[in-house]
């Protein structure tokens, strides 16, 4: 029972990781973008 439980945990910690990743590689981009463009109208 125990296993399933640790199981289940890290899966959930490696599925926030990845969200968090790609919303960082997103807004990062976006930035980039925005800088980007202002920089060079």
């Amino acid at each position: 029972m125990v296993e399933y439980i640790i199981v289940f945990t890290a899966l959930l910690v490696v599925f926030a990781v990845l969200c968090v990743f790609v919303r960082a590689a997103t807004a990062s981009a976006e930035r980039t973008a925005a800088f980007v463009t202002c920089e060079y109208p």
